[in-house]
């Protein structure tokens, strides 16, 4: 396609989406009829798709007040929208593809990846990755810039993330998140060892008032919350948990873990009163952020129902962490609940 060099010798590797036109849209402006064929698109969006040479009509760039004929086709590139505005030329993460089909991709996130664009975060999404990896627009709720987006898993937190590829799929895959027909399992290493081997922690989580972006356990005016957790090893000063939340609220283990005073190793938002100035043994490998991994997710297939479930192995650096635990600080008389743990200066 053509337009300015710059931006296309990095955006030909974004897709381009055809359309035919049809009697509907025959005499209409290019950007009034590509307003109606991809309506989750903002007006603005669109135009600055056609001002910058992303979008053809034919084999011609075409602006978008060009008049639409009988059986043109449309070519348009889905570019990032802050590429186009010269923010940055994105680097798209490495996608670890666990399974593809021609309903749904699921990929194994790594640490420090952003799933979709938002307030501070540049281009370069799983998102957008998603969309090139494909070839071809995700579907989106109103928003293409989460296109394939079903779910999320915070920026720092690693493991399995299921992205939809038809509408179909992800309304499928919407339903069961909204009816709590899915089932999530992650991997977290927190301060201390809990008293009891598993227990549930039913509290409600909102908006924290002080903190824009924080969110915190309330009393009242927030959303139901319910973690299911069970120590999978004690370590001297240190968990293993295995979490299973039952709802999905914003950043729902961190907060949670914080509130029962066995913050998440790592967590720099959510730490627990007792757990502040804590910090990772001298000589330990350290992440470099939380120590929490999405191990596992199972749902029913968006095409015929059947079960299926996909786990993401424990990434090196979280792996490196627990051998080093277990040979360095193995639990003291089964209850690993002091020493370990320093306080920071």
């Amino acid at each position: 396609m053509g337009g300015d060099e710059k931006n296309n010798s990095s955006a030909s590797e974004y897709p381009i989406e055809r359309f035919q036109v049809s009697l509907a849209h025959a005499g209409l402006r290019l950007d009034k009829a590509l307003a109606m064929l991809l309506p989750k698109w903002s007006r603005s969006r669109l135009k600055e798709l056609c001002d910058v040479g992303h979008v053809q009509v034919g084999s011609r760039v075409c602006e978008g007040r060009y008049q639409l004929r009988l059986n043109e086709e449309i070519c348009i590139r889905l570019v990032p929208r802050a590429y186009l505005r010269g923010v940055c030329e994105p680097t798209l993460p490495e996608l670890v593809v666990l399974h593809e089909d021609s309903q749904i991709l699921v990929v194994d996130k790594a640490a420090g990846v952003v799933v979709h664009p938002g307030a501070g975060h540049l281009p370069g999404t799983l998102s957008e990755a998603a969309v090139v990896h494909c070839g071809k627009a995700l579907p989106s709720s109103g928003d293409e810039t989460r296109a394939g987006i079903v779910h999320r898993l915070d920026r720092e937190t690693s493991g399995v993330i299921v992205l939809a590829k038809t509408e179909k799929a992800l309304r499928h895959l919407q339903e069961q998140f909204a009816q709590r027909r899915t089932k999530k399992e992650y991997r977290a290493l927190v301060f201390g060892v809990p008293r009891f081997m598993n227990d549930r922690i039913e509290k409600m989580i909102g908006r924290d008032p002080k903190t824009k972006d924080r969110m915190k356990v309330v009393h009242e005016g927030g959303k139901e919350a319910v973690t299911d957790w069970e120590l999978r090893r004690a370590y001297d000063g240190f968990a293993e948990l295995i979490c299973r939340p039952k709802t999905g609220r914003t950043h729902q283990i961190r907060v949670h873990m914080a509130w029962f005073r066995h913050s998440v190793v790592g967590d720099s938002v959510y730490k627990a009163r007792s757990n502040q100035g804590l910090q990772l043994p001298k000589g330990a490998p350290d992440p470099a952020r939380h120590c929490l991994h999405a191990q596992s997710l199972a749902f029913a297939h968006p095409n015929d129902d059947r079960p299926v479930r996909f786990e993401a192995p424990l990434p090196a650096d979280l792996r490196e962490l627990f051998d080093w635990l277990a040979r360095e600080l193995p639990a003291k008389d089964g209850s690993g609940k002091r020493g370990g743990a320093r306080r920071g200066r």
